[in-house]
């Protein structure tokens, strides 16, 4: 009979300190340039796409960045008016679409997520991994919700593909 090889076991140790200040530290600056990034291609390759992809990238960009306004990052009238116009351009396109073979945006549907985009990144600079963590819980929670009917009256829902599995 052969005998097993004498197998040590390692047991992690975790510093609770330390894993609470890594989740209260800010996005890093590459977390922040990698999802601006994705969010300045889909805008850029948005013209002319004939598949959804890249509008849906930018309807997940604002639906958390009304998220993050709603805890208060890079919130105000301002925020929520820039918020709701990039939301109002991607609507407008979402219905074109119907009766287009690509999303094409107007120009000023443009310079709305430009905008949009400028914000979400002040956003990202000013959120913790904590705070993003909370933020995309609440948006999965409020897009679930919204698909299940308990939506305001009168409340259009646009997802991307954050919680269009809910």
């Amino acid at each position: 009979m052969k005998r097993r090889p004498n197998r040590r076991h390692h047991v992690a140790t975790v510093n609770i300190v330390e894993r609470v200040l890594s989740r209260n530290a800010a996005l890093s600056a590459a977390h922040v340039a990698g999802q601006m990034e994705i969010t300045r291609n889909a805008l850029r390759d948005l013209p002319g796409s004939v598949t959804p992809g890249y509008w849906k990238s930018l309807v997940d960009t604002a639906n958390m960045a009304e998220t993050l306004a709603a805890m208060g990052l890079g919130s105000g009238p301002q925020a929520d008016s820039c918020i709701a116009r990039a939301q109002d351009a991607l609507g407008a396109m979402a219905d074109r679409r119907q009766h287009a073979a690509s999303w094409q945006p107007q120009p000023d549907e443009l310079e709305a997520l430009e905008w949009l985009l400028q914000l979400h990144a002040i956003q990202l600079r000013a959120c913790t991994y904590r705070e993003f963590e909370e933020a995309l819980s609440r948006l999965e929670r409020r897009i679930s919700q919204a698909l299940k009917g308990n939506a305001k009256p009168g409340t259009v829902v646009v997802t991307g593909d954050i919680g269009a599995s809910a």
